[in-house]
């Protein structure tokens, strides 16, 4: 049946849809995976529109103390006393270790830092660089140990040269002697000197990075460059902060004084704080998550700083000033609302990808004319190529994707690359597919394999062999090919040799029941056909090889069959008709025949002669009319032209009726009857007019066959809902033939043919008998005739 819904306008339309669906589907994939990695989706509220409640701010704020932290503890390393110290020395073994810088003077402020954890700051674990005694005034390598910070910034800015296991001193320490003029002096082992050397490279590697990080959080925090407002209090003193419109006593006052508004009121005014005083283990901050965040990541770096610290944060969300918080604020309101947008086009891009994609399944291979199914030209390409091109596809797309997300690209540049690479994947994938749902729905998907191009060349080359041949090779090859592969995997313990014995084994048992389903398919044609049904076909679609010449061979046979069936049915016909017909133009005749007779009868002519001749005239034309009708009745039989009309019949009843009929004519041939019938009624369904003419013909037949002077027996049993009845006699003539030769039509037991008899009555009597749902039965056993017939209970 034409569908206009399968026309190429349909299915083009339906394609750039589907494309579209794919492009914004994958966009808004990456779009909504942009923002949540951005945390600018809440995903517990999707509906907030406040930059300052969104977890995007509260992920700023982290940022932000995170690198106020970092900010302070280096202030703590390049500063005294609240300035950046130029000429501060550093201990480069101790700053390799823990990242360190501090004076001899502050001994106790350095264990208190390494204790608390500050270690974890630039702390290197390397086990070449000792942890060896404090510097005592008196020992020669503590003089190669200091630089100037200076010195050690320039140096680290501008790179060192290392070769070997040695430095290239551009700067020197404090002492003014080199690590090189140390070791040559004797005033340094060697091994010290190596510990010197790799101290100084990792000082050397960081301290510059350390230095610039410094001078751009001075800037960024400053007070009038940022939102931001801190103070970092130890030991009642004020130690960093950017509050400078307030004196030092006026912030110390806000935490320990008896001002009106202390410093977390200060902080809620700003809008967003953290707040923390160790000293009575208060914490307090209105942005979201930030305690956790706090107490896992920054309070090990804050108490390296000091000891009994208040360190506030404060943000002013009116944002008067531009700086991070300012610029994330803009980016969130612009990209923000994408997020809901974008979850809204997942879901009825992909319902429209999927709606899409079942119309290109049920539309694929079909068009708007015929309901054929029509390949292109591209479904002619071997299965496991095609399949290995859309792979290879698709990991260029996959490396493509990799490649491209290693560029930095803004969010909209990131956009168009998805885009791009979603339109050329979804096209060649809508390509790929309806190439394979077509091969499926024309049945060629196996057959047009390279796979199955290799077995059918094989099986092509093994059929030109003896079939003995054949099994042998195909035999000696799965053997020599199961031992390699049992050796490689229960041997070798080779993996891929286990799979392939696997699929060995799977595809022997596949193809051995394969031969098995397509043997019982063979079977059951040959049941139908052995049963009658000459037009029943094997279906040779998913027949192969032998299988499928076997299966074609008993298809032919089975129309020869059918064909000589029809013929010999056609033959039978045309018999019938002829039949028919001659007997109809001889009934006329033979009808005035018997009239004439019998006036010529009743004119009662004087000749006893003549009387004689009349009488021998009629008995003829009787037999003739007999013979007329039975050729009529047995060429409707076997044309199958008769209609039955089934009625309950009281078959004893009809048994006394026909042997009451009989007696003139066995008393003629001093017949003797011996009758054994049930005294009940035993009631069959039959056609009353045919059933009467079966047992008429079988008693016909002992008055006209039997030996004169004998008994004839007539009995009628009952057993498991069935009456059987049965007639026996003795035969006048000698039988020839089996059994089953009698009932052939115009058989008769004697060759001579003496007797008036058609050769019709036991052909026509078994006939009847079997299209009424009977069974007969001829028996002979010397001259002793016997017939049975079986009929099921009504």
């Amino acid at each position: 049946m034409k569908n206009r819904h399968y026309g190429n306008a349909w299915k083009n339309t339906i394609i750039l849809l589907q494309l579209l669906f794919s492009v914004l589907l994958l966009m808004s994939v990456f779009m909504v995976a942009a923002l949540n990695g951005k945390h600018m989706i809440d995903m517990d509220n999707l509906t907030n529109q406040s930059y300052v409640d969104s977890s995007y701010y509260g992920y700023v704020y982290e940022q932000k103390v995170t690198e106020l932290t970092n900010f302070l503890m280096t202030r703590k390393n390049f500063e005294t006393n609240g300035e950046y110290d130029s000429e501060k020395p550093v201990n480069v073994i101790k700053y390799a270790r823990s990242g360190i810088i501090r004076n001899d003077a502050e001994e106790s402020y350095t264990m208190t830092l390494v204790r608390n954890g500050a270690s974890a700051y630039w702390m290197y674990d390397d086990s070449s660089i000792s942890n060896a005694e404090e510097y005592d005034g008196e020992n020669d390598k503590a003089q190669f140990e200091n630089y100037t910070l200076s010195d050690l910034v320039a140096w680290s800015k501008e790179g060192y040269v290392q070769y070997s296991d040695k430095i290239e001193e551009k700067y020197l320490p404090q002492s003014g002697i080199s690590i090189a003029q140390g070791i040559q002096e004797g005033r340094l082992t060697e091994e010290e000197g190596q510990e010197l050397y790799q101290a100084l490279a990792k000082t050397l590697d960081r301290i510059g990075q350390e230095e610039t990080a410094y001078r751009k959080a001075l800037n960024e925090f400053d007070d009038s460059e940022t939102n931001l407002s801190y103070v970092f209090i130890e030991n009642e003193q004020v130690i960093y902060t950017n509050m400078l419109e307030d004196t030092e006593e006026d912030i110390t006052s806000y935490v320990f004084g008896d001002k009106a508004h202390n410093l977390l009121d200060y902080g809620k005014e700003k809008g967003s704080y953290l707040y923390c005083n160790d000293k009575d283990l208060k914490f307090r901050s209105n942005v979201k998550g930030m305690e956790d965040y706090y107490y896992k990541y920054i309070d090990g770096t804050m108490s390296g700083i000091g000891n009994n610290a208040v360190f506030l944060v404060a943000v002013d969300t009116t944002f008067p000033n531009e700086d991070g918080f300012t610029i994330a604020k803009s980016e969130f309101m612009t990209l923000h609302p994408w997020g809901m947008i974008s979850i809204v086009t997942i879901v009825v891009s992909l319902l429209g990808w999927i709606v899409t994609l079942v119309y290109l399944t049920l539309a694929a291979g079909r068009n708007n004319k015929d309901d054929k199914i029509h390949l292109n030209w591209i479904d002619h390409i071997k299965t496991e190529f095609f399949f290995l091109i859309f792979i290879v596809f698709s990991v260029l797309i996959l490396v493509l994707s990799f490649s491209a997300a290693s560029y930095e690209w803004d969010i909209p540049g990131m956009l168009v690359v998805v885009g791009v690479i979603s339109f050329i994947y979804d096209g060649v994938f809508q390509i790929f597919y309806t190439s394979v749902i077509r091969r499926m729905k024309a049945g060629v998907f196996w057959e047009y394999s390279f796979t199955n191009w290799v077995y059918v060349s094989t099986l092509r080359v093994l059929g030109t062999w003896k079939a003995s041949v054949r099994v042998i090779v195909t035999f000696v090859f799965n053997a020599l090919l199961f031992l390699f592969l049992a050796y490689q995997f229960f041997t070798r313990r080779h993996l891929l040799g286990g799979i392939l014995l696997a699929l060995q084994i799977i595809v022997i048992g596949v193809i051995y029941l394969r031969d098995v389903v397509q043997k019982q398919e063979i079977m059951k044609g040959i049941r139908q056909i052995t049963e009658g049904d000459l037009s029943y076909k094997i279906p040779l679609e998913n027949l192969h090889s032998d299988s499928k010449k076997l299966a074609e061979a008993v298809n032919s046979i089975g129309d020869s069959l059918h064909l000589v069936v029809e013929e010999n049915t056609k033959n039978e016909r045309m018999k019938a008709d002829l039949i028919t017909n001659v007997s109809h133009d001889i009934k006329t005749p033979l009808t005035s025949i018997l009239n004439y007779v019998n006036l010529m009868k009743m004119e009662k002519p004087e000749s006893e002669r003549m009387q004689n001749y009349l009488n021998v005239l009629e008995e003829k034309s009787q037999r003739l009319r007999q013979l007329t009708e039975d050729l009529v009745e047995a060429s409707r039989i076997s044309s199958g032209n008769i209609t039955l009309q089934m009625t309950r019949i009281n078959f004893v009843e009809l048994i006394y009726q026909t042997a009451g009929e009989f007696n003139e004519k066995f008393e003629a041939k001093d017949l003797t009857t011996i009758t054994k019938l049930p005294k009940e009624s035993v009631v069959i369904m039959a056609d009353g007019r045919r059933i009467w003419r079966v047992v008429e013909n079988l008693y016909n037949n002992v008055a006209k066959y039997a030996m004169a002077h004998t008994r004839v027996y007539v009995t009628m049993e009952t057993s498991e809902q069935k009456v059987i009845f049965s007639i026996k006699n003795i035969s006048e003539q000698p039988l020839h033939g089996s059994a089953a030769e009698l009932t052939e039509r115009f058989a008769r037991g004697d060759e001579s043919r003496t007797t008036e008899g058609s050769g019709l009555g036991l052909s026509i009597a078994q006939n009847l008998t079997t299209i009424m749902g009977g069974t007969f039965e001829v028996t002979l056993d010397g001259d002793l005739f016997s017939v049975t017939i079986t009929f099921p209970l009504a």
